[in-house]
């Protein structure tokens, strides 16, 4: 995607700054703990946090809600939160993609419709403007989805 994005992880528990960093290794974010949130900063893009009361700053925060879905909100942050295209291929195996500006940010297989759903769900909470787009593939699918 370029630039490599610059996390500041504001994560009282361990454990889940573990999840967290294991999520999201790789060249891709440069991430720094922080014992406290600046209001505004150079150094950093976003803010990742697991404050019950998210904390006051100029800089983008992302509250952990789903780990697994956390590379796709910070490429979203990345791309200055355009919106979102959530595309369907249903199937045997649903195939899910999830693209801003035609950039791919995330894909996923599905077992099942119901589990396609509760992915496009969750998704679609990451972004005000969001489009689903289901393709023809199968038509019984499609529809539970």
């Amino acid at each position: 995607m370029g630039e490599t994005l610059k996390v500041g992880l504001h994560v009282t528990d361990f454990g889940l700054l573990h999840q967290v960093v294991a999520a999201l290794e790789g060249n891709e974010f440069r991430l720094q703990p922080l014992n406290r949130v600046p209001t505004e900063s150079q150094e950093l893009d976003v803010i990742i946090s697991d404050a019950a009361q998210l904390p006051t700053t100029d800089l983008a925060v992302i509250s952990i809600d789903n780990i697994e879905l956390l590379p796709l909100q910070l490429r979203h942050v990345q791309r200055g939160r355009p919106a979102l295209v959530i595309g369907i291929d249903p199937g045997g195996t649903t195939g899910i993609a999830v693209l801003a500006q035609r950039r791919l940010l995330h894909s996923a297989e599905c077992a099942t419709p119901d589990e396609a759903a509760e992915l496009v769900r969750r998704v679609a909470h990451c972004s005000l403007d969001c489009t689903v787009r289901i393709g023809s593939g199968a038509s019984e699918i499609g529809s539970r989805i």
